[in-house]
């Protein structure tokens, strides 16, 4: 739950395997939580970098939370996704 940062502190957060292994071991509330918990310790206007091997169709739908699509708007303003040679990055701002 990021426990140790305040709210807004950071400009952006980058994860590198945490979101694609709670994906995988079909702990999609976990998902939603690191989310949630990365978007309060974010700045205004500030991002999250994902780089994942899952196709965005599949781990979108997981991630955010499909009961509460104004939650979701509210969170992110955009959700970039860039397929590079062999993985996507997501990018939630």
């Amino acid at each position: 739950e990021l426990t140790a940062f305040r709210n807004g502190m950071m400009q952006a957060c980058l994860d590198k395997g945490l979101i694609d292994a709670l994906f995988c071991a079909d702990e999609y509330d976990q998902c939603q939580k690191v989310l949630k918990s990365v978007h309060r310790v974010l700045k205004p206007g500030g991002s999250f970098v994902v780089f994942s091997f899952s196709r965005p169709e599949f781990l979108l739908p997981q991630c955010l939370d499909s009961t509460n699509v104004r939650q979701n708007r509210a969170m992110w303003q955009e959700i970039q996704v860039h397929e590079l040679s062999k993985i996507m990055l997501y990018k939630f701002q």
